[in-house]
C-alpha cells in the first residue's frame, strides 16, 4: 500500500515552487529539457510570453500567477487538454514495486482548474491582493481552445497554442546566466481568456 494515494485532483502533489524551479531555469541548462515533468505554481512580478509564430508579438505581464503543468503525450480526452501528473516520488509507491516507476496520474485540464485553482489564488494572496494574470506554462499541441470552467472566478488566464518553452531574456541574447532576468515562455500564440 503506498504511504499517500491518489484518489480525486485535490489529491495531487502540486507544489509552490521559486521561479527557476518552476520554469526549470538554471545556469547550467545549456537546452530545452525534455525529460523535466516537473509542475507546480508559484507567483511572479513579471514574465514575457513571446509569440513565435504570425506577429510575434510580446507582451510582458506584471504580477503573474503561473502553472507548470505537463500534457499527457497520449490524450484519450477529445475536447480538454489532458494535464500529466509523473509521481516519482517514493512516498506514492508501494515499496519495492518496480512497477510503480512510471506512475502518471492525467486529469483533464478543466477538472484540474476548476478543483485546484481557487485555493492557489487564494494562497497566493494572504498577504497581498491577488494576482493580475495567470498564466498556464503547458503544451497544447493539439491547440485545444481552452475555455474557463464554469463557476471558476478570477484573473484572466493565458494559455499557449502549440508548444511552451521556457527561457530568461539573457538565453536570448547569449549573455551569461543573470538570476534577475526576465522570465519569457515561447509558444506559437498565446491566448487570453477574460477574467471573470
Amino acid at each position: 500500500m503506498p504511504e499517500i494515494e491518489v484518489r480525486s485532483v485535490a489529491d495531487l502533489p502540486f507544489p509552490e515552487l521559486d521561479r527557476h524551479t518552476l520554469l526549470h531555469l538554471s545556469p547550467d541548462r545549456v537546452d530545452i529539457d525534455l525529460e523535466n515533468y516537473g509542475f507546480g505554481f508559484g507567483r511572479v512580478d513579471k514574465l514575457a510570453l513571446c509569440e513565435l509564430g504570425g506577429d510575434r508579438r510580446t507582451q510582458v505581464l506584471d504580477d503573474v500567477l503561473v502553472l507548470a503543468l505537463h500534457a499527457y503525450e497520449d490524450p484519450v480526452i477529445d475536447d480538454d487538454v489532458e494535464l500529466a501528473f509523473w509521481l516519482d516520488d517514493e512516498e506514492y509507491y508501494e515499496e519495492e514495486d518496480d512497477d510503480d516507476l512510471d506512475l502518471v496520474v492525467t486529469a483533464p485540464l478543466a477538472l484540474f482548474l476548476a478543483r485546484r485553482l481557487p485555493a492557489i489564488v487564494a494562497h497566493v494572496s494572504v498577504d497581498r491582493p491577488p494576482p493580475a494574470e495567470i498564466v498556464l506554462a503547458l503544451c497544447n499541441p493539439r491547440k485545444i481552445v481552452v475555455t474557463r470552467p464554469e463557476g471558476l472566478k478570477g484573473p484572466p488566464i493565458r494559455y499557449a497554442l502549440g508548444d511552451c518553452r521556457s527561457r530568461m531574456e539573457s538565453d536570448r541574447a547569449d549573455k551569461e546566466w543573470d538570476p534577475d532576468a526576465m522570465l519569457c515562455l515561447d509558444a506559437d500564440e498565446w491566448l487570453r481568456i477574460p477574467a471573470a
